[in-house]
């Protein structure tokens, strides 16, 4: 019960409320991107993995996701073609090229 209720505070916070009990394939990419994350941010995990997180979300949808991370207790390592964004949010930023550390 309380995640439950944890998980319609979030969605609710993000202006998703009336999603949270509709199939996931009805919704369009970047609503069902922000639903399933905050579908894994409501048990709270320590860490978080995010591989591309802003790929389909409009301007809002990064926005809300930047200032979601920046304010989050959890390490979040994020893989991205879009490292402008993600110096927002970081303290540690790591370059990977073919496998390689640079």
């Amino acid at each position: 019960a309380d995640g439950r209720r944890r998980a319609d505070e979030l969605l609710e916070r993000h202006g998703l409320g009336e999603w949270g009990a509709k199939p996931i394939r009805t919704l369009s990419k970047g609503m069902a991107q922000t639903v399933q994350l905050l579908g894994t941010l409501v048990h709270r995990p320590r860490l978080i993995v995010l591989d591309e997180p802003f790929s389909g979300l409009d301007k809002a949808g990064v926005e809300q996701l930047l200032d979601y991370l920046s304010k989050s207790p959890q390490t979040a390592l994020i893989a991205t073609h879009d490292p402008d964004r993600a110096w927002r949010v970081v303290d540690t930023f790591v370059h990977l090229e073919a496998g390689r550390l640079l």
